[in-house]
């Protein structure tokens, strides 16, 4: 058996250490071109001279997002046929929204109630079929519709969070351009709504920790719960609220009564959900059966890159696993014994978490949406299958300079003192607690980069604000010192 530090080691070489010098480098050498372009006269006064307005900006952003979109959707042409065993989690949102569509709930392969999924984008799905009919690209044409709704709340999500619209449009440019946002449109995927709640609960939540105030507490939570319903990971977002609101001094009882309240609307908007669930299997599950998955994750046969489920006794299950039918009961044990295990193995969970943080922001070239896409490809000489390293390739190098143009941002906001976001951008301090947030959910998790997206995201403000900060320095001015001073 390989050893997992050694095993690691090698990632490490692969992931960080040999792309990292020529990406470093690019990134600093684009910078400084972009620096110096700032300086041209002609290129400083382009915008001036065509007197344009944020909004007539914004349009043309969203607009180009939203044609980047449907030629994508052309040039990579997908099949998700609803009367094929599925293979993978996106085959299964698109057939669990078909099935809704005609049966009312979603079906396991046995024809039970499913409950692996979280139903939020698959009752959404099963709405538009139920009232436009079942196509297998319907699917295509939500996504395009949220995608481009996220690049506007980009736009208002950095407005809010640096009160610059400046910085608002470099944001709703790159979430428009950045190719993760334009090739996984062509894939199922509950991003697509989640995002779209969100971004619109993270604007309100700006606002208030610039205002100092609690307001938009129901508007808030109820955007906090539909977001839940879509990603279950979104769960335990009111704790960060909470703590972001009391870094920023905002009212202690206010802030508790925005936790509380969001956890009520969160449990209420899947109450439908747990009654679905409790006539069926005797116990509600209010979002997932996940907890099988969370148990492969943490056992004695789990790794660092990867979940591993036991199932056989021989192979080291859980009896009490094994033995159980009823999926929710299953899920609650599964997730029971996982966390005694860690409690047990607190050296090797810690192990683990660094190591599942390490692969969440790799720079080498795995790639799950791209593949998905070659997976899925309904014509074998569609533009992505005869592309399809070159498109992995550029992904790549987008995450890249996001990630470097984004850690620039962040260092000048943490050390230079006329941009120091504690005191000029109080707002920021919530994105910060959700990257801590994320990372602690993947590292516990799983450390696949198809969960980085959300993290992408986030790192676009901080890189817009590096943007905006390049175009507005200018060169240190040189005193000049007469020979009769010296």
């Amino acid at each position: 058996m390989t050893d997992p530090l050694v095993d690691f080691s090698v990632f490490l070489r692969m992931a960080y250490f040999d792309p990292l010098p020529k990406r470093i480098l690019a990134v600093l050498f684009f910078s400084v071109v972009l620096w110096v372009a700032f300086q041209i006269p002609l290129i400083k006064d382009f915008g001036k001279k065509f007197n344009l307005k944020c909004s007539q900006i914004l349009i043309a952003i969203l607009f180009s997002a939203l044609f980047f979109r449907i030629v994508w959707c052309v040039l990579a042409p997908t099949s998700f046929p609803v009367d094929t065993h599925p293979s993978s989690e996106s085959f299964l949102i698109n057939l669990h929204g078909w099935q809704i569509s005609k049966y009312g709930i979603p079906l396991g392969a046995d024809g039970t109630l499913a409950t692996r999924r979280p139903v939020g984008y698959l009752y959404l799905l099963g709405g538009v079929h139920s009232i436009f009919g079942y196509h297998q690209n319907t699917f295509k044409f939500v996504q395009i519709i949220f995608g481009t709704l996220l690049v506007w709340l980009s736009f208002l999500l950095g407005k809010t969070i640096f009160k610059n619209d400046q910085i608002g449009l470099l944001a709703a440019f790159i979430t428009a351009i950045y190719p993760e946002n334009i090739i996984s449109v062509t894939i199922p995927l509950d991003e697509y709504p989640f995002f779209v709640f969100w971004f619109s609960a993270l604007v309100l939540i700006s606002k208030n920790l610039n205002s100092r105030q609690v307001e938009h507490t129901l508007s808030i939570s109820l955007l906090l719960a539909l977001s839940t319903v879509c990603r279950t990971t979104t769960l335990y977002m009111p704790f960060i609220l909470f703590f972001a609101y009391q870094v920023c001094g905002l009212p202690f009882r206010k802030s508790l009564m925005q936790l509380i309240v969001s956890f009520v609307l969160i449990y209420l908007v899947s109450a439908p959900w747990g009654w679905t669930t409790y006539k069926h299997y005797g116990r509600p599950s209010f979002f997932t059966t996940a907890g099988l998955s969370f148990y492969g994750t943490l056992n004695d046969r789990a790794a660092w890159h990867n979940g591993y489920i036991p199932r056989t006794l021989e192979d080291g299950g859980n009896k009490e696993i094994l033995n159980e039918t009823n999926p929710v009961k299953q899920a609650n044990i599964a997730t029971k014994v996982a966390v005694e295990w860690a409690m047990k193995h607190p050296k090797k969970v810690f192990q683990w978490f660094l190591m599942r943080n390490a692969a969440l922001f790799a720079f080498d070239s795995v790639d799950e949406t791209t593949d998905l896409n070659m997976l899925y490809a309904s014509n074998t000489s569609s533009f992505v299958v005869h592309h399809h390293h070159k498109i992995r390739k550029m992904k790549n190098w987008a995450y890249s300079f996001c990630f470097f143009l984004g850690l620039f941002g962040i260092l000048i906001l943490c050390l230079d003192r006329r941009y120091f976001f504690w005191y000029k951008y109080p707002a920021f301090i919530l994105l910060i607690a959700i990257f801590f947030y994320w990372c602690a959910i993947h590292g516990f998790f799983f450390g696949f980069k198809k969960y980085r997206w959300a993290m992408d995201l986030l790192l676009i403000y901080p890189a817009s604000f590096f943007l905006w900060w390049l175009a507005q320095t200018r060169p240190f001015k040189i005193q000049k010192i007469s020979l009769t001073q010296m």
